[in-house]
């Protein structure tokens, strides 16, 4: 088996077991029965994006430094302390907060690392034109997860007792060892073991390619600035559907569908879009959901939420691996995993520019009808601002 397909393959299933999370349909109704108000999980969920702020960068540099693997190994190990301070939060609310900033710690160790592994594995393979179609099978394997927690986590944790979330937890912390297991079989092609320099100066190297390349950043504002509020979306739909007098029962299913749609769509990127139109298709899927939250607005009845809640996953998972084809396309080789942490970081910028105004609004209108309307609506003028940053492609890698 080739290098590439080796990694690939094994990455593959780390994602399925790491990125199981079954207290995910059930989480808003986790943190209540912890007493945490509305307004504090608004601020938990922003703990884990100034983590990712603060650490995106050293972890990034940390990968090009001592290799993907070892960042990988790193990720693991404190996803598994950060689930052991949710297990012990009964009588400690702070240790929440505590395990969102470690959450935020170990999804930083594999930000960048695990792009750049796949793109130099694909490039020793000269495959590395594949980086879309690729990157779009690892992230169906987030899919899977998301699928089998949705299902099973709501079915264990149906009766929101303090046994059944500590059973949820527990089931997670086995699935980080899994995951482990199939870290170790992931190979570092030997294109890391040239580019080890000290941490800053691959900070450095990185941050002058961004600069270098104003397209770039122009591409990651476009895809930012619409992926955002998909995140806020899909944190307020719960409301919206029980607004709808949809039972609580079909939300995990909803989910479940969702995700299995969009696990197909990423497995069949290569068919779905043809080599060259990708910048087609990321102002295709963009637009449509913008059309999403129109809807949600204009026609407040279940079955478009339905719909919206399928769809704007759906586009999201083509948007995501085109992304990253085509940003990994301005970025060389030395210093990949820091050059993609640092648009991380800016991510990481824009999450609390735009997450905590939309916030407010949220807490002001106290979860009612009309503000969710004033949400989707900052969806959609968000949306239409990210489609006005123009998407192109290097002409040197194209």
């Amino acid at each position: 088996m080739s290098i590439s397909r080796n990694n690939i393959h094994k990455l593959y299933w780390a994602y399925v077991w790491g990125n199981v999370n079954l207290l995910a349909p059930i989480l808003a109704l986790f943190y209540l029965h912890r007493n945490l108000s509305w307004t504090e999980q608004l601020f938990v969920l922003l703990t884990f994006s100034v983590s990712i702020l603060i650490f995106e960068v050293p972890t990034g540099a940390f990968a090009d430094r001592f290799g993907p693997k070892t960042s990988f190994y790193a990720g693991s190990l404190v996803r598994f302390i950060s689930l052991a301070c949710l297990l012990f939060s009964k009588d400690h609310i702070w240790l929440i907060y505590l395990s969102q900033v470690l959450s935020g710690l170990s999804a930083t160790f594999f930000s960048g690392a695990d792009e750049a592994l796949i793109y130099e594995s694909l490039k020793r393979d000269d495959r590395e034109e594949e980086m879309g179609t690729e990157i779009g099978k690892i992230y169906s394997a987030r899919m899977v997860s998301t699928i089998v927690g949705a299902i099973i986590g709501a079915w264990i944790g149906k009766d929101l007792t303090e046994w059944q979330f500590d059973l949820l937890i527990l089931l997670q912390k086995v699935c980080v060892l899994i995951q482990l297991g199939f870290l170790t079989k992931v190979i570092e092609p030997p294109a890391f073991e040239h580019n080890r320099d000290h941490p800053w100066k691959h900070v450095h190297r990185g941050w002058k390619e961004i600069r270098q390349a104003p397209y770039l950043l122009l591409l990651f504002v476009h895809v930012t600035v619409i992926f955002i509020p998909t995140y806020i979306f899909d944190h307020f739909k719960t409301p919206w559907y029980q607004k709808l007098s949809l039972p609580v029962a079909w939300i995990g299913i909803i989910v479940a569908i969702a995700n299995f749609l969009s696990f197909l769509a990423s497995q069949h990127l290569g068919r779905i879009v043809s080599k060259g139109r990708e910048v087609t298709w990321m102002y295709l899927t963009g637009g449509i959901i913008l059309i999403g939250y129109l809807l949600l607005v204009l026609f407040p009845n279940i079955w478009i939420a339905i719909f919206v809640s399928l769809l704007i996953p759906l586009a999201n998972a083509i948007r995501n691996p085109l992304y990253s084809q085509l940003s990994n396309e301005y970025i060389s080789t030395g210093s990949r995993a820091t050059a993609l942490s640092l648009l991380s970081v800016l991510d990481s910028l824009f999450d609390v520019l735009i997450v905590i105004p939309m916030g407010f609004v949220a807490s002001s209108f106290s979860v009612s009808g009309t503000g969710l309307m004033a949400i989707f609506l900052g969806c959609a003028a968000f949306t239409l601002i990210g489609l006005c940053f123009p998407v192109r492609r290097n002409k040197e890698s194209g």
